[in-house]
């Protein structure tokens, strides 16, 4: 019996007893055996709870550990090609061909820098409650096409590697 049955099976033997069905004698007995079942188990599902648990923290300490591996790799990607970008601008190589791989810079697209969020025109600005912030998009097509907006610049980005 699962525990909601012995539940319901305590709580109907409980009722008879009220209703004077059954005397309180002939219960009894029966009362021990199921608080007895409903005891093991409660007990039981703690163990099947304890497991869980631990199996829980288990996968969170793998989730952390390769997180952390990660994080490592992404550092050496970046390193990597910055290194490698320095050294193509430093022989003046703006591609590299073999076999295998063709290397080239890509220049850094034009991105919009905002020195000062306060003095920007509020036409220029998004408002998602509770917070307004600048639209980046809107005030880099205004920049493009030459008109100025208070607070904003626009910028050219680092160049990048591409490795195809």
């Amino acid at each position: 019996m699962n525990l909601f049955q012995l539940t319901e099976q305590q709580n109907e033997l409980l009722r008879m007893v009220e209703n004077a069905e059954m005397s309180l004698e002939d219960v009894s007995d029966t009362l021990e055996g199921v608080d007895y079942e409903i005891e093991k188990k409660v007990e039981n599902i703690c163990y099947v709870l304890r497991l869980l648990e631990s199996r829980e923290t288990a996968m969170k300490n793998e989730i952390d550990r390769i997180t952390e591996l990660k994080q490592g790799v992404s550092g050496n990607i970046e390193r990597l090609k910055k290194y490698a970008l320095q050294g193509m601008n430093a022989a003046g190589k703006k591609r590299i061909e073999s076999d295998l791989f063709t290397v080239s810079i890509r220049q850094g697209r034009e991105v919009v820098k905002v020195n000062s969020e306060s003095v920007i025109p509020f036409s220029y600005t998004t408002t998602s409650e509770p917070v307004t912030k600048p639209n980046k998009k809107l005030i880099l097509a205004a920049l493009k096409s030459g008109e100025k907006v208070a607070g904003c610049e626009m910028i050219r980005a680092e160049n990048s590697l591409s490795i195809k």
